[in-house]
């Protein structure tokens, strides 16, 4: 790598050489001596560990290490293998001789291997192996791995389940190759041609020489490797053993640590999966559970239903048993008659056929001419003779025949009024005019089903309709029934003409109120659906008696008002649209239908009432008596913005004439006061100290101020400017007065409405507490970690949302008790004061005798806590402060002055 580098770079150099840029060759020269630096030094250093791992060769036979810059050397020139003169005497010629072949060997063999590709293709894990690295891949044991480049003989690289990385050479073995065997070449290779040959030179050159070397040889100009001892000097090892040792001793260590870092990393991973999974089969567990109750409630209900479903079958099998027995004895045997339903012309016509014989017997015909009298023929059918004159009691079984006879009558009138629609069109007409109908069985609710159409005529005509007016109370009648009513166009129509709604409504009764009061006592009961005594009387004594009341139907435009007459007098009440529209037009025309009325009273009436009863609706609501709270602190919010911008306002037009009075002076009051007092600087004198005085509270600023009156640098003033600079510094004086007096409001309010806050946290930063949460109820109902953070929401949402840290307080710390507090003990004083205020506010709130009591122990409460965290002295327990505290609240002193007098008056006796 390094060679390719410096091959490139002096590439680079000469094209700048020759494209005559000057100025890069000087970096280019540095770069080049600094290579060649390198590459001595590595030369150096590669030559003393070979000398010292040479030495001991024999001890580390599995060592097997070459410096790759030797062999490029024994390529060319075989090595150092001639350098060396005949004469040496220091090595023997057997050890020199072993020594080179050894090196030659290794040497040889090591640029051969790093030369050549790999010879194999596939190889199989033996081991497990975890990756440390990113460029690693990690392998199980039986994993097959395609081996794609070899990097050296401990490291190759391949592929394996679809990531490519390096791995370890002996985690592995060949099992497929190019090879004969389809194994891996070990270590012991046969020497090549080249190795043969310088081989054998050296064995002539052992024969020449007789020692034998007690070191391996060194090349010149090379130094032996010095290791540094626990000292800090440089010592030389004594043995290769020691130094292969620590070594050893080194890597295992370390190889230690790092495996017990991998080994707690997996640990780690595997329960972060254990966790993960377990979450996913609870989630899915959870879900399987819940999908499973609906389907068994779904499967519960189905049944239930089947159940019932078969319930109602049996029952009505039953009942149509029992109809048909009875049906049977009053029929004959031989004769039985099935019923057939044809209409013509509005005419209901019933005639039967023989199932068995073909009998021409003919039956008795009937028509009809209405809807009760097709319901009669219908049930002679079926019914015994005995239950004829009795009619159907469910609506849903007489729907079919009353929709009939209403098509009958209507579609050929729907038909003539609009030619151009479908018969669809005109369908949907008549349903929806059907539905209003009554005629409609289910619109019939003041008709009992099971009355005779002599008696349904008689409950038509008695119906009656009750007014609840500003006056009193009125009964009217209801007149022509058979005109009127049948439909609400009908009933519109009428209401608008006075001369037809007097021939339909009738005044049957009246009764006033006594006065305005009692006239809101009965119309608040009636808004309220109460039926007090006076309507109870009125309605007894102008409605027909017990026997009667069958016949009767009472109309009411209040539905929850009807439910309660009949509830009280078991009278049938009516609350549908045509009730309504009648009650309107008595409301239109009632100033002319009631007698003794002259025109206006009934609307002088009507809105002398709609008063009284919104004022009465319109209570004074006793908890929102914080609400003056809430706009006193919001108004001194304001005058505190309005007086501090006017006061500098005035600072600063007056100190054109007298600038020192503005360093002097800090306080807006005292510089107004002064403003008003000095007016032109030049006619202050020795005898306005006095006054100066009692404005600034010092004699020493006074003088101050008298000393740079007389060598002031401010400009000249004329008297109209002097004028209006005074009433503005008057009127600054005036909203401070008046802030003052406001702020004594609020602290006496608050003493009032939140004794225990107040006590507690202060006038101030309670009524803040309150404006912000909007009421004391609001406030009480908080819990104390919204408390904690009440006026910090802006910097909530930004700490969620940016995920940092959320504030510690809000509107409290503007409490004394947060400023004394250290900073580390801060945010615990903040949810502890929370606490505090949480409590007192919801003894402020629903207790029935406020008091302060209970905030001043509350108060020492918090106190403590800071001594607390301060000295560690333990503080008193919350439920211990809250009884001593209710105890002293009870009226237990006028009890034992009580058990005093009455001693002393036995004493006495």
């Amino acid at each position: 790598m390094k060679y390719e580098e410096t091959l490139h770079k002096l590439e680079e150099m000469m094209v700048s050489v020759s494209r005559q840029e000057t100025e890069l060759v000087d970096p280019f020269v540095t770069f080049m001596e600094s290579q060649i630096n390198f590459y001595h030094n590595c030369l150096k250093t590669s030559a003393s560990i070979l000398q010292i791992l040479k030495e001991g060769k024999s001890d580390l036979k599995s060592i097997d290490f070459v410096a790759a810059s030797f062999r490029r050397e024994l390529e060319e020139d075989e090595f150092w293998l001639n350098s060396r003169d005949d004469s040496d005497e220091e090595l023997s010629s057997d050890s020199m001789q072993n020594m080179k072949k050894s090196v030659i060997k290794a040497s040889l063999q090591k640029s051969k291997k790093a030369d050549e590709r790999v010879e194999f293709k596939t190889v199989r894990a033996n081991y497990n192996f975890i990756s440390e690295g990113e460029n690693e891949i990690s392998l199980k044991k039986g994993d097959i791995i395609r081996v794609t480049e070899k990097i050296d003989e401990g490291w190759w690289i391949g592929t394996c389940n679809g990531k490519s990385g390096m791995f370890p050479s002996n985690y592995v073995t060949v099992i497929d190759g190019n090879d004969n065997n389809g194994q891996l070449q070990s270590s012991d290779v046969k020497l090549s041609s080249q190795e043969k040959s310088i081989e054998t030179k050296c064995d002539q050159k052992s024969v020449q020489a007789n020692q034998k070397p007690e070191f391996s040889y060194l090349p010149q100009g090379t130094t032996p490797i010095t290791f540094i001892g626990r000292g800090g000097q440089a010592q030389q090892p004594k043995d290769i053993q020691e130094v292969v040792e620590n070594i050893t001793a080194a890597c295992t260590e370390e190889g230690r640590t790092r495996k017990a870092e991998v080994r707690d990393q997996l640990k780690q991973n595997n329960l972060k999966d254990k966790e993960k999974l377990e979450e996913k089969k609870w989630a899915e567990g959870v879900r399987d559970e819940s999908k499973k109750q609906e389907e068994e409630t779904k499967r519960l209900e189905k049944l239930m239903k089947k159940q019932e479903k078969k319930e109602l079958e049996d029952r009505e099998a039953q009942e149509l048993a029992k109809y048909k027995a009875s049906a049977n004895k009053s029929k004959s045997s031989d004769k039985i008659a099935e019923p057939l339903f044809k209409s013509k012309s509005s005419n209901w016509t019933l005639s039967s056929s023989a199932d068995g014989d073909q009998s021409s017997e003919s039956i008795e015909k009937f028509s009809a001419s209405n809807l009760d009298d097709a319901l009669l023929i219908l049930e002679s059918t079926n019914i015994s003779s005995a239950s004829i004159n009795s009619v159907e009691k469910h609506p849903e079984r007489r729907m079919k025949a009353a929709f009939c006879l209403f098509e009958a009558r209507e579609m050929p009138k729907l038909r003539a009024d609009y030619p151009s629609l479908k018969h669809s069109q005109l369908l949907e007409r008549l349903h929806k005019s059907w539905k209003k109908s009554s005629e409609n069985p289910f619109n019939q609710l003041h008709v009992s089903h099971n009355l005779s159409p002599e008696k349904q005529a008689e409950v038509v005509k008695s119906t009656l309709i009750l007014f609840e007016s500003a006056y009193g109370y009125a009964l009217f009648e209801k007149l022509e029934s058979d005109e009127i009513g049948q439909s609400l166009d009908e009933v519109q129509s009428a209401v608008l003409d006075l001369s037809k709604f007097g021939k339909i409504m009738k005044l049957k009764a009246f009764m006033p109120f006594k006065n305005a009061a009692h006239a809101l006592e009965n119309i608040n009961d009636v808004s309220e659906g109460i039926v007090n005594g006076s309507l109870k009387s009125f309605l007894e004594m102008n409605l027909p008696k017990s026997g009667k009341k069958s016949a009767l139907c009472l109309g009411v435009s209040d539905k929850t008002l009807a439910g309660a007459i009949k509830q009280d007098t078991g009278i049938d009440c009516v609350s549908d649209e045509n009730v309504l529209e009648l009650v309107r037009g008595i409301r239109m025309h009632c100033s002319k239908m009631l007698k003794d009325l002259k025109d206006g009273d009934f609307e002088k009436a009507q809105l002398g009432l709609g008063h009284s009863y919104s004022r009465c609706k319109v209570k004074f609501n006793v908890n929102r008596v914080d609400n003056m709270i809430i706009q006193s602190v919001a108004l001194i919010d304001q005058l505190d913005k309005d007086i501090n911008t006017f006061a500098m306002r005035v600072r600063e037009w007056y100190s054109w004439h007298f600038p020192e009075l503005a360093k002097i002076i800090s306080d807006h009051r005292q510089f107004s006061k002064l403003t008003i007092l000095i007016k032109n600087k030049s006619n202050l004198a020795e005898k306005d100290l006095l006054e100066m005085t009692e404005i600034v509270g010092s004699d020493e600023t006074a003088k101050l101020i008298l000393e740079a009156s007389k060598s002031s640098m401010g400009t000249d003033i004329s008297e109209i400017d002097l004028l209006n600079i005074k009433n503005f510094a008057q009127k600054v004086i005036n909203l401070s007065n008046y802030r003052e007096k406001l702020h004594k409001y609020l602290c006496t309010k608050m003493d009032v409405v939140a004794p225990n806050l107040a006590a507690l946290i202060g006038e101030m930063v309670g009524a803040r507490l309150i404006s912000h949460a909007g009421s004391l109820t609001n406030l009480a109902k908080y819990p104390a970690s919204t408390v904690q953070i009440l006026g910090a929401e802006k910097a909530l949402f930004r700490a969620l949302k940016t995920k940092g840290k959320t504030p510690k307080y809000g509107l409290i710390y503007h409490s004394s008790f947060i400023g004394r507090a250290g900073a580390k003990n801060k945010g615990r004083v903040s949810r502890f004061l929370a606490n505090k205020c949480s409590i007192a506010s919801r003894l402020d709130c629903f207790n029935e005798t406020p008091t302060r009591m209970f905030g001043e122990a509350l108060k020492i409460q918090v106190d403590d806590r800071l001594k607390f965290y301060e000295d560690g002295v333990v503080p008193e327990k919350n439920i211990s402060v809250m009884q001593k505290v209710a105890k002293a609240m009870t009226p237990t002193g006028e009890v034992e002055a009580d058990s005093k007098k009455k001693k002393k008056k036995e004493k006495s006796k």
